[in-house]
């Protein structure tokens, strides 16, 4: 987070609420590891890179730290999917017409 506040990507730096960066919790985890098992069942054929590939098959829940290149390729595919899932939902939803009584006499 501090690199990129100094690099000038700090336009990249997700803020959960005020605070830079995205918390350490279980289910904030849970979340990147959903992400991260439809990715590899859909499209695993395109990831060319060894070290997230080894981080993948090696990835261990309670040891987060062991595995940055798996986490961060997470965190990318959280955040896309997040952008996704978005605008699926913000679609305006059809409204119910509403008749007018007269139409039926």
């Amino acid at each position: 987070i501090r690199h990129c506040m100094k690099t000038g990507f700090k336009p990249f730096v997700y803020h959960f609420k005020t605070t830079p960066g995205i918390p350490a919790t279980t289910q904030n985890h849970l979340l990147l590891v959903d992400a991260t098992e439809i990715y590899i069942a859909n499209n695993i054929e395109k990831q060319i890179f060894k070290n997230i590939l080894s981080d993948w098959s090696k990835f261990n829940l309670n040891k987060t730290t062991k595995f940055d290149a798996g986490m961060a390729s997470g965190w990318a595919l959280v955040g896309s999917y997040t952008e996704r899932v978005t605008a699926i939902l913000n679609k305006p939803a059809p409204k119910a017409k509403v008749y007018d009584i007269s139409d039926f006499y």
